[in-house]
């Protein structure tokens, strides 16, 4: 496998993860205190660290494979991070989070956001009495391996697959209905006449199919929608920006609403780029 080409920050709905340094030893340190009751439970480092300095030290331990901390409300209240083996191709990954921000699909999402930023297969190795985790790996829909993992002298359960990076993504607005793996449908009098498919066109930048529109109304509605996907988040973490590639009248007349610029991919197509802005119309 290529070698991981990770951003030092990713933007969540909901959450941010942070590449850890020493430098956040002290946040994440008092982070682990508010869990350390939760954390005791499942992992062996926790009750060990007694400082912000010692578990900056950790931290630099843990650096020859990517650890992000998980910002929530403007602070430090978790981590997520490569751990194990890491069998290629898969990324095993560990986890935790502060008691006080689950029940949220906080993980989940993150989980799934890292993920799709390493476009990677995942690898989740689950205590079978920790229930809080094995739901993140219910809703990811992986797959149990026959395997198990002795830890400590008790087996964990192993979950493999490829989180769908759509799968949290929802419709910006109530004319928008989901249809399947990123693509909305825009209805009228219940039958639809236009669609946004949403396909990954390389890491962090999304290909948008606008399809079957024709009035000028219908266009405007799908450039709303368009830029309501960003503007609510809904493509934070997954996409950063999005290329309408050879997109023909409607998706160049949708690609000059919401503010794209029009340039060429590397194979030398067409494409209209950015992220999508200000509604010019509605």
């Amino acid at each position: 496998s290529p070698p991981l080409d990770l951003p030092s920050r990713i933007e969540g709905r909901g959450f941010a993860l942070r590449l850890l340094t020493a430098d956040d030893g002290e946040e994440l340190y008092a982070s682990v205190l508010r869990a350390r009751i939760h954390l005791s439970r499942w992992t062996t480092w926790s009750g060990r660290i007694n400082s912000g300095d010692m578990m900056g030290g950790y931290i630099t331990g843990w650096s020859a494979r990517p650890q992000y901390g998980i910002e929530v409300e403007g602070r430090l209240g978790g981590m997520l991070g490569i751990y194990g083996a890491n069998e290629e191709p898969w990324l095993d990954l560990g986890y935790w989070i502060e008691p006080a921000f689950t029940g949220r699909g906080i993980m989940t999402r993150a989980v799934r956001t890292l993920a799709t930023w390493a476009d990677r297969p995942i690898l989740l190795a689950i205590h079978p009495n920790n229930a809080a985790s094995l739901a993140v790996a219910r809703r990811l829909e992986l797959t149990k391996s026959d395997e198990d993992r002795i830890w400590h002298g008790e087996a964990l359960r192993v979950f493999r697959g490829v989180p769908d990076p759509y799968a949290d993504m929802r419709a910006p607005s109530p004319d928008l209905a989901w249809h399947s793996r990123g693509t909305w449908l825009l209805s009228e009098h219940g039958e639809p006449v236009a669609a946004l498919a949403i396909r990954r066109l390389k890491k962090g930048v999304a290909e948008i199919a606008c399809t079957s529109a024709t009035e000028r109304a219908l266009i405007d509605e799908l450039a709303v929608a368009l830029t309501d996907l960003f503007r609510a988040g809904q493509c934070e973490g997954i996409f950063h920006s999005i290329a309408l590639v050879q997109p023909g009248p409607l998706g160049e007349a949708v690609a000059e609403i919401v503010g794209l610029r029009k340039g060429k991919l590397p194979d030398g197509k067409v494409a209209w780029q950015g992220v999508p802005g200000t509604i010019l119309t509605r």
